[in-house]
Protein backbone atom coordinates (compact mmCIF):
# COMPACT_ATOMS: atom_id res chain seq x y z
CA UNK A 1 0.00 0.00 0.00
CA UNK A 2 1.57 3.37 -0.98
CA UNK A 3 1.13 6.65 1.17
CA UNK A 4 1.34 9.96 -0.23
CA UNK A 5 4.25 12.38 0.70
CA UNK A 6 5.00 15.77 0.09
CA UNK A 7 8.51 16.58 -0.42
CA UNK A 8 9.93 20.27 0.30
CA UNK A 9 12.95 21.61 -0.98
CA UNK A 10 15.54 24.22 -1.99
CA UNK A 11 18.54 24.56 -4.02
CA UNK A 12 21.62 26.92 -3.36
CA UNK A 13 24.08 27.18 -6.53
CA UNK A 14 27.40 28.20 -5.93
CA UNK A 15 31.17 26.67 -6.93
CA UNK A 16 29.63 24.33 -9.69
CA UNK A 17 27.70 22.76 -6.90
CA UNK A 18 23.53 22.70 -6.82
CA UNK A 19 23.15 21.64 -2.61
CA UNK A 20 19.76 20.29 -2.06
CA UNK A 21 18.17 20.42 1.43
CA UNK A 22 14.71 18.31 1.74
CA UNK A 23 12.40 17.34 4.28
CA UNK A 24 10.42 14.20 3.68
CA UNK A 25 6.24 14.67 5.64
CA UNK A 26 3.71 12.49 5.15
CA UNK A 27 0.20 13.13 4.19
CA UNK A 28 -0.55 14.21 8.03
CA UNK A 29 2.34 16.57 7.41
CA UNK A 30 4.52 15.06 9.86
CA UNK A 31 8.76 15.09 9.35
CA UNK A 32 9.58 12.24 8.43
CA UNK A 33 12.88 12.63 7.10
CA UNK A 34 15.42 15.50 5.82
CA UNK A 35 18.84 14.95 3.82
CA UNK A 36 21.36 17.31 2.59
CA UNK A 37 22.70 16.46 -0.77
CA UNK A 38 25.09 18.08 -3.10
CA UNK A 39 25.92 17.19 -7.19
CA UNK A 40 27.95 18.67 -9.15
CA UNK A 41 26.41 21.55 -11.53
CA UNK A 42 27.61 24.34 -14.19
CA UNK A 43 25.19 26.49 -15.02
CA UNK A 44 26.50 26.85 -19.01
CA UNK A 45 26.12 23.29 -19.21
CA UNK A 46 23.21 21.92 -16.79
CA UNK A 47 19.70 22.02 -16.65
CA UNK A 48 17.34 20.38 -14.20
CA UNK A 49 14.31 19.66 -14.70
CA UNK A 50 11.23 19.11 -13.15
CA UNK A 51 10.69 18.09 -9.56
CA UNK A 52 8.57 15.36 -8.70
CA UNK A 53 7.79 13.23 -4.99
CA UNK A 54 6.27 9.95 -6.38
CA UNK A 55 3.53 8.14 -4.26
CA UNK A 56 6.05 6.21 -2.42
CA UNK A 57 8.43 9.57 -1.44
CA UNK A 58 10.68 8.77 -4.17
CA UNK A 59 12.12 12.91 -4.88
CA UNK A 60 13.33 12.59 -8.93
CA UNK A 61 14.34 14.95 -11.34
CA UNK A 62 16.37 15.25 -14.34
CA UNK A 63 19.42 16.98 -15.30
CA UNK A 64 20.38 17.79 -19.09
CA UNK A 65 23.99 18.47 -20.38
CA UNK A 66 25.64 20.35 -23.19
CA UNK A 67 28.68 21.16 -24.54
CA UNK A 68 27.55 25.05 -24.21
CA UNK A 69 24.68 27.27 -23.61
CA UNK A 70 23.70 27.39 -27.13
CA UNK A 71 24.06 23.87 -28.04
CA UNK A 72 21.06 21.22 -27.81
CA UNK A 73 21.08 18.29 -24.99
CA UNK A 74 23.81 15.97 -25.54
CA UNK A 75 22.89 13.52 -22.87
CA UNK A 76 20.62 13.64 -19.75
CA UNK A 77 20.56 11.85 -16.45
CA UNK A 78 17.50 10.72 -14.10
CA UNK A 79 18.42 11.40 -10.29
CA UNK A 80 16.11 10.08 -7.73
CA UNK A 81 16.46 9.90 -4.09
CA UNK A 82 14.63 6.99 -2.04
CA UNK A 83 12.67 8.88 0.88
CA UNK A 84 15.35 8.00 3.61
CA UNK A 85 18.49 8.09 1.60
CA UNK A 86 20.98 10.82 2.01
CA UNK A 87 22.25 10.45 -1.35
CA UNK A 88 21.49 10.63 -5.02
CA UNK A 89 21.31 7.86 -7.41
CA UNK A 90 21.94 8.93 -11.23
CA UNK A 91 20.76 7.26 -14.13
CA UNK A 92 22.77 8.46 -17.44
CA UNK A 93 20.73 8.05 -20.28
CA UNK A 94 22.96 8.09 -23.35
CA UNK A 95 21.34 9.80 -26.73
CA UNK A 96 23.67 8.16 -29.52
CA UNK A 97 24.27 11.23 -31.80
CA UNK A 98 20.77 12.84 -31.09
CA UNK A 99 20.49 15.85 -29.29
CA UNK A 100 17.08 16.83 -27.34
CA UNK A 101 15.52 20.04 -26.69
CA UNK A 102 14.24 20.99 -23.29
CA UNK A 103 12.87 17.63 -21.14
CA UNK A 104 9.39 17.46 -19.75
CA UNK A 105 8.89 14.89 -17.15
CA UNK A 106 5.72 12.96 -15.78
CA UNK A 107 5.50 10.90 -12.85
CA UNK A 108 3.09 7.83 -13.54
CA UNK A 109 2.03 6.57 -9.69
CA UNK A 110 -0.23 3.87 -11.43
CA UNK A 111 1.74 2.14 -13.05
CA UNK A 112 5.24 3.03 -11.32
CA UNK A 113 7.11 4.48 -13.92
CA UNK A 114 8.53 7.80 -15.05
CA UNK A 115 7.85 9.44 -18.46
CA UNK A 116 9.87 11.95 -20.19
CA UNK A 117 9.40 13.24 -23.26
CA UNK A 118 11.18 15.98 -25.67
CA UNK A 119 11.58 17.25 -28.90
CA UNK A 120 14.57 16.02 -30.67
CA UNK A 121 17.18 17.47 -33.60
CA UNK A 122 19.64 15.10 -35.70
CA UNK A 123 22.24 17.67 -35.86
CA UNK A 124 23.71 20.13 -33.12
CA UNK A 125 21.87 23.19 -33.89
CA UNK A 126 19.72 21.56 -36.94
CA UNK A 127 15.83 21.95 -36.94
CA UNK A 128 13.69 20.04 -34.70
CA UNK A 129 12.95 16.32 -36.49
CA UNK A 130 10.24 14.59 -33.75
CA UNK A 131 9.68 13.69 -30.40
CA UNK A 132 11.61 11.52 -28.16
CA UNK A 133 10.23 9.46 -25.21
CA UNK A 134 11.96 7.54 -22.30
CA UNK A 135 10.32 5.24 -20.07
CA UNK A 136 11.51 4.23 -17.07
CA UNK A 137 10.22 1.69 -14.75
CA UNK A 138 10.68 2.31 -10.74
CA UNK A 139 10.24 -0.96 -9.46
CA UNK A 140 12.88 -2.88 -11.84
CA UNK A 141 14.72 0.63 -11.66
CA UNK A 142 15.42 -0.35 -15.70
CA UNK A 143 14.52 1.72 -19.59
CA UNK A 144 10.78 0.31 -20.25
CA UNK A 145 11.23 2.23 -23.28
CA UNK A 146 13.29 4.96 -25.19
CA UNK A 147 11.82 5.59 -28.75
CA UNK A 148 12.76 8.46 -31.07
CA UNK A 149 9.30 9.22 -33.27
CA UNK A 150 10.40 10.96 -36.48
CA UNK A 151 7.40 13.76 -37.57
CA UNK A 152 6.48 12.94 -41.01
CA UNK A 153 6.52 15.75 -44.12
CA UNK A 154 2.52 15.39 -43.73
CA UNK A 155 3.05 15.85 -40.45
CA UNK A 156 4.86 19.00 -41.25
CA UNK A 157 3.07 20.34 -43.69
CA UNK A 158 -0.33 20.34 -41.59
CA UNK A 159 1.68 22.09 -38.43
CA UNK A 160 3.27 24.70 -39.66
CA UNK A 161 2.57 28.26 -39.55
CA UNK A 162 4.23 29.69 -42.07
CA UNK A 163 7.34 28.93 -44.02
CA UNK A 164 9.55 25.70 -44.96
CA UNK A 165 7.87 22.54 -43.81
CA UNK A 166 11.32 21.26 -42.74
CA UNK A 167 11.73 24.08 -40.31
CA UNK A 168 7.98 23.53 -38.78
CA UNK A 169 8.07 22.67 -35.50
CA UNK A 170 11.37 24.62 -34.95
CA UNK A 171 9.30 27.09 -32.66
CA UNK A 172 7.15 24.31 -30.70
CA UNK A 173 7.30 23.54 -26.89
CA UNK A 174 5.86 21.08 -25.04
CA UNK A 175 2.90 21.80 -22.88
CA UNK A 176 1.80 19.11 -21.19
CA UNK A 177 1.93 15.07 -20.50
CA UNK A 178 -1.70 13.21 -19.91
CA UNK A 179 -1.15 9.99 -18.58
CA UNK A 180 -3.77 7.28 -19.47
CA UNK A 181 -4.80 4.16 -16.82
CA UNK A 182 -3.09 1.26 -18.88
CA UNK A 183 -0.14 3.36 -19.02
CA UNK A 184 -0.27 5.18 -22.42
CA UNK A 185 -0.05 8.86 -22.46
CA UNK A 186 -0.73 11.88 -24.65
CA UNK A 187 2.08 14.80 -25.87
CA UNK A 188 1.03 18.36 -26.39
CA UNK A 189 3.22 21.22 -27.57
CA UNK A 190 2.54 24.63 -28.77
CA UNK A 191 3.70 26.77 -31.44
CA UNK A 192 5.41 30.17 -29.73
CA UNK A 193 7.36 32.55 -30.20
CA UNK A 194 8.10 36.82 -29.60
CA UNK A 195 9.69 39.45 -30.77
CA UNK A 196 11.15 42.51 -28.86
CA UNK A 197 11.30 46.29 -30.37
CA UNK A 198 14.90 46.96 -31.25
CA UNK A 199 16.22 43.45 -30.45
CA UNK A 200 17.86 40.78 -32.07
CA UNK A 201 15.64 37.60 -33.50
CA UNK A 202 13.67 34.99 -31.72
CA UNK A 203 15.89 32.25 -30.71
CA UNK A 204 14.78 29.35 -28.18
CA UNK A 205 17.65 28.68 -27.00
CA UNK A 206 17.80 32.16 -24.80
CA UNK A 207 13.87 31.02 -23.72
CA UNK A 208 15.06 27.50 -22.39
CA UNK A 209 19.04 28.51 -21.24
CA UNK A 210 19.63 31.61 -19.90
CA UNK A 211 17.23 34.55 -21.32
CA UNK A 212 17.89 37.69 -19.61
CA UNK A 213 14.39 38.35 -18.58
CA UNK A 214 13.33 34.97 -17.30
CA UNK A 215 14.43 31.76 -16.45
CA UNK A 216 12.48 28.73 -15.97
CA UNK A 217 14.32 28.01 -12.93
CA UNK A 218 14.39 31.13 -10.99
CA UNK A 219 14.11 30.84 -7.44
CA UNK A 220 10.74 32.88 -7.00
CA UNK A 221 9.56 32.21 -10.36
CA UNK A 222 9.55 28.65 -10.67
CA UNK A 223 6.46 26.34 -11.87
CA UNK A 224 6.92 22.89 -12.77
CA UNK A 225 3.39 22.83 -13.97
CA UNK A 226 3.32 24.98 -16.68
CA UNK A 227 5.24 27.67 -18.78
CA UNK A 228 4.19 30.54 -17.71
CA UNK A 229 3.50 33.52 -14.94
CA UNK A 230 1.14 36.16 -14.71
CA UNK A 231 2.82 39.70 -15.94
CA UNK A 232 0.33 43.08 -15.32
CA UNK A 233 3.14 44.92 -17.48
CA UNK A 234 5.47 44.18 -19.81
CA UNK A 235 7.66 41.50 -19.92
CA UNK A 236 11.01 43.65 -21.63
CA UNK A 237 10.39 46.83 -19.70
CA UNK A 238 9.72 49.71 -21.83
CA UNK A 239 10.68 47.79 -25.34
CA UNK A 240 7.56 46.38 -27.17
CA UNK A 241 7.06 42.73 -27.22
CA UNK A 242 4.94 40.68 -29.72
CA UNK A 243 4.31 37.47 -28.69
CA UNK A 244 2.85 34.44 -31.31
CA UNK A 245 0.39 31.84 -29.86
CA UNK A 246 -0.06 29.60 -32.64
CA UNK A 247 -1.04 25.66 -33.36
CA UNK A 248 -1.17 23.24 -30.98
CA UNK A 249 0.32 19.30 -31.58
CA UNK A 250 -1.60 16.55 -30.24
CA UNK A 251 0.39 13.36 -29.79
CA UNK A 252 -0.70 9.55 -28.23
CA UNK A 253 1.99 7.05 -27.35
CA UNK A 254 1.41 3.68 -26.04
CA UNK A 255 2.92 2.39 -23.30
CA UNK A 256 5.96 1.58 -24.80
CA UNK A 257 6.37 4.86 -26.76
CA UNK A 258 5.00 4.27 -29.92
CA UNK A 259 3.11 7.19 -31.53
CA UNK A 260 -0.30 5.90 -32.33
CA UNK A 261 -2.08 9.03 -33.77
CA UNK A 262 -1.48 12.54 -33.89
CA UNK A 263 -3.69 15.49 -34.49
CA UNK A 264 -3.12 19.22 -35.21
CA UNK A 265 -5.24 22.37 -33.38
CA UNK A 266 -5.36 25.28 -35.38
CA UNK A 267 -5.11 28.61 -34.04
CA UNK A 268 -3.68 31.62 -34.21
CA UNK A 269 -2.99 34.42 -31.91
CA UNK A 270 -0.96 37.28 -31.28
CA UNK A 271 -0.67 40.66 -29.28
CA UNK A 272 1.56 43.43 -28.26
CA UNK A 273 3.42 43.70 -24.64
CA UNK A 274 0.78 41.40 -22.69
CA UNK A 275 0.05 37.65 -23.54
CA UNK A 276 -1.73 36.90 -20.36
CA UNK A 277 -5.00 36.18 -22.53
CA UNK A 278 -3.13 34.01 -25.12
CA UNK A 279 -1.73 30.29 -25.19
CA UNK A 280 -4.62 27.67 -24.21
CA UNK A 281 -5.78 25.34 -20.84
CA UNK A 282 -6.09 21.55 -21.26
CA UNK A 283 -8.49 19.53 -18.82
CA UNK A 284 -9.05 15.78 -18.99
CA UNK A 285 -12.82 14.92 -18.65
CA UNK A 286 -11.59 11.06 -18.63
CA UNK A 287 -13.86 10.42 -21.95
CA UNK A 288 -12.20 13.83 -23.78
CA UNK A 289 -9.57 16.27 -24.05
CA UNK A 290 -11.04 19.94 -23.97
CA UNK A 291 -8.72 22.88 -25.47
CA UNK A 292 -9.51 26.25 -23.90
CA UNK A 293 -8.17 29.40 -25.72
CA UNK A 294 -9.19 32.99 -26.86
CA UNK A 295 -10.45 33.29 -30.19
CA UNK A 296 -9.11 36.76 -31.20
CA UNK A 297 -10.24 36.59 -34.63
CA UNK A 298 -13.17 38.41 -33.48
CA UNK A 299 -13.71 42.01 -32.00
CA UNK A 300 -14.61 41.00 -28.73
CA UNK A 301 -12.90 37.51 -27.21
CA UNK A 302 -14.73 34.28 -27.26
CA UNK A 303 -13.66 31.49 -25.26
CA UNK A 304 -12.89 28.05 -27.83
CA UNK A 305 -13.69 24.71 -27.23
CA UNK A 306 -11.86 22.08 -28.96
CA UNK A 307 -12.17 18.36 -27.98
CA UNK A 308 -10.16 15.69 -28.96
CA UNK A 309 -11.41 12.46 -28.30
CA UNK A 310 -9.42 8.86 -27.43
CA UNK A 311 -9.03 7.97 -31.17
CA UNK A 312 -7.81 11.40 -31.85
CA UNK A 313 -10.50 12.78 -33.88
CA UNK A 314 -10.92 16.82 -33.08
CA UNK A 315 -14.09 18.30 -33.49
CA UNK A 316 -14.84 22.51 -31.96
CA UNK A 317 -17.80 22.79 -29.30
CA UNK A 318 -20.10 26.06 -29.88
CA UNK A 319 -17.95 29.38 -28.56
CA UNK A 320 -18.21 29.64 -24.56
CA UNK A 321 -19.14 33.91 -23.81
CA UNK A 322 -20.44 35.63 -21.21
CA UNK A 323 -24.18 37.02 -20.53
CA UNK A 324 -22.25 40.41 -20.06
CA UNK A 325 -19.68 42.33 -22.42
CA UNK A 326 -16.08 43.42 -20.71
CA UNK A 327 -14.79 39.97 -19.26
CA UNK A 328 -11.89 38.91 -21.01
CA UNK A 329 -10.63 35.35 -19.95
CA UNK A 330 -7.16 34.05 -19.37
CA UNK A 331 -7.41 30.60 -19.59
CA UNK A 332 -3.99 29.93 -19.36
CA UNK A 333 -4.09 30.38 -15.58
CA UNK A 334 -7.02 28.18 -15.44
CA UNK A 335 -8.06 24.95 -12.85
CA UNK A 336 -9.46 21.97 -13.22
CA UNK A 337 -11.45 21.72 -9.75
CA UNK A 338 -13.45 19.13 -10.15
CA UNK A 339 -14.78 16.27 -12.95
CA UNK A 340 -16.24 19.04 -15.64
CA UNK A 341 -15.74 22.11 -13.65
CA UNK A 342 -12.63 24.43 -14.44
CA UNK A 343 -11.96 27.94 -12.50
CA UNK A 344 -10.34 30.65 -15.00
CA UNK A 345 -9.47 33.52 -14.12
CA UNK A 346 -10.46 36.71 -15.97
CA UNK A 347 -10.50 40.62 -16.29
CA UNK A 348 -12.91 43.00 -16.10
CA UNK A 349 -12.31 47.10 -15.96
CA UNK A 350 -8.27 46.36 -14.72
CA UNK A 351 -9.74 43.78 -11.74
CA UNK A 352 -9.29 40.20 -12.07
CA UNK A 353 -12.38 37.69 -11.15
CA UNK A 354 -13.01 34.55 -11.53
CA UNK A 355 -15.31 32.34 -13.70
CA UNK A 356 -16.57 28.99 -12.96
CA UNK A 357 -17.34 27.01 -16.29
CA UNK A 358 -19.55 23.84 -16.13
CA UNK A 359 -18.85 21.34 -18.83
Amino acid sequence: MTTKKIIVFKIQRKDDRANFVTKLYDNQLQLQHQSRVSMDYDDRKHSLGDFFADNDGNFVFTNTERNSVRENASSFSIITKTPLSDTFAMRKVPLENTYLDELKMKVDNVNKRYIISSLYYKERSGNIEGMYTYVRDVNGDSIYASVFTQFSDELKEIAKSSGSSRIAFNDFFIRNIVLKKDGSFIVTAEDYSSQATGMNSWNRYDYLYGSPYFSPYDYYSYNPSYYGFYRPFSSFGNQGTRYYYDNILVLSFSKKGEMEWSNIIHKQQFTDDNDNYLSFYLFNTAGEIHFLYNDISKRDKLLSDNIVTPNGTARRSPTLRTYEKGYEFMPRYAKQIAARQVIIPSTYRGQICFAKVDF
